[in-house]
């Protein structure tokens, strides 16, 4: 498959030109896939970029494994991700980390918490559900004015299948803008 090798694997050239197409070569790129129990532990691309996947058990009941780290490296750079699953042994996400930074507040809405209201540097991000988890109102306040979304569904019951559960209206900040979907 041709590619363009006039910059290092997922690395942007400092320029490009016309004249440039003298840097496509053909060639196989091979990716390679490491399992561990059963899941995918490594990825990796010759000559490119690679990713090691972390898992932890959840510890209720037997639901299994689910992902705690994300560690990539080549290419463009190196990251490291973590994702922070509740205390309850369930797999609900509550927080994400990358590089060592502060860690980022990301509830996910459940049958008995469906208004979720994260503080993330001064910025408060509420969001309400509705019983089947979707997401209705979200607002944000604290760093600047403020904003607000919200999104309405077509009924689950629709006589047109496609359309059931999907969204059908949005608006955001004082329903200043809106939109409507027709599938």
């Amino acid at each position: 498959m041709p590619s363009w090798n006039g910059s290092p694997f997922g690395a942007l050239p400092a320029t490009v030109s016309k004249d440039d197409s003298g840097h496509v070569t053909s060639g196989a790129r091979t990716t390679t896939f490491g399992y561990e129990s059963g899941h995918v532990k490594t990825i990796s691309t010759d000559g490119g970029g690679s990713t090691t996947l972390g898992y932890e058990d959840v510890t209720s009941g037997d639901i299994g494994r689910m992902v705690h780290s994300i560690d990539t490296a080549g290419g463009a750079g190196a990251s490291q991700q973590i994702i922070n699953h509740t205390d309850d042994g369930l797999a609900f996400a509550k927080s994400t980390q990358a590089d060592g930074t502060d860690e980022l507040q990301t509830p996910e809405a459940r049958h008995d918490t469906l208004k979720l209201a994260p503080v993330n540097a001064g910025v408060t991000r509420t969001s309400e559900h509705f019983s089947n988890g979707l997401p209705h109102v979200m607002t944000s306040t604290g760093d600047g004015p403020g904003s607000k979304q919200q999104i309405e569904y077509y009924n689950a019951d629709d006589t047109s299948l496609f359309k059931r559960s999907m969204p059908s209206d949005m608006t955001a900040g004082n329903d200043d803008v809106r939109s409507h979907i027709d599938y």
